[in-house]
């Protein structure tokens, strides 16, 4: 399996640029901008204007799914093999803090093929 880079996720961000919703492009954009690219799955919520952390935990995978469709990556699963399509996007942040709300480090590969790519991420 090859190892993912910044080329490869920008590939696929523009292969799927017409299926990523705005509510996609929200969640990716305030991840993006957050302090360390750290976010929890509630605060992913609030930027796309979700009701709750479960909502965003599925759409944020669907677009993780989405994209992983184009990567040569295998997501992480959970017992009994059900893939957590998120880890395409993210990483959990090892230093969350019991009883705290799991936090999401976006990947450093596609923090830098949205810095590369002229979607406004940074406005």
């Amino acid at each position: 399996m090859k190892e993912l880079t910044p080329d490869l996720f920008k590939k696929a961000l523009l292969a799927e640029r017409g299926a990523i919703s705005d509510r996609h492009r929200a969640m990716l954009k305030a991840h993006y901008q957050a302090d360390e690219h750290t976010l929890t799955a509630t605060e992913l919520a609030a930027a796309a204007r979700y009701d709750n952390y479960s909502a965003a935990n599925l759409h944020y995978g669907k677009l993780g799914k989405l994209l992983g469709a184009h990567l040569p990556f295998e997501p992480n699963k959970k017992e009994g093999g059900t893939p957590i399509w998120i880890t395409i996007l993210a990483v959990g942040d090892p230093e969350t803090p019991e009883g705290e709300h799991y936090r999401w480090i976006m990947r450093p590969e596609l923090v830098q093929a949205l810095k590369e790519l002229p979607w406004g991420m940074d406005k």
